[in-house]
């Protein structure tokens, strides 16, 4: 098996300028997110080469739970919440 089948990463571009509020959306998410069925790690971290961008790493069971997790209220509402940062 190949344990990297289901991992996913996210470049998310942010303003810098809003970096407490954006470290506060993912402060509230990462916890949940790591609590999922299928969920095996899940990390962001700050882009040390570009300023405001930020790395979300994820790896799943399977591909049902990385689609489970794409529609969850809570990834759902942390998107919403970068929106209007």
């Amino acid at each position: 098996m190949n344990r990297d089948r289901d991992s996913r990463v996210a470049l998310v571009p942010t303003d810098p300028s809003s970096r407490d509020a954006v470290r506060a959306v993912y402060a509230d998410l990462v916890p949940v997110t790591r609590q999922q069925d299928g969920c095996l790690s899940y990390d962001v971290y700050e882009s040390s080469s570009v300023p405001g961008v930020i790395v979300v790493q994820g790896r799943w069971r399977s591909a049902e739970d990385v689609k489970a997790h794409s529609q969850s209220k809570h990834l759902a509402d942390a998107i919403a919440a970068l929106q209007i940062i």
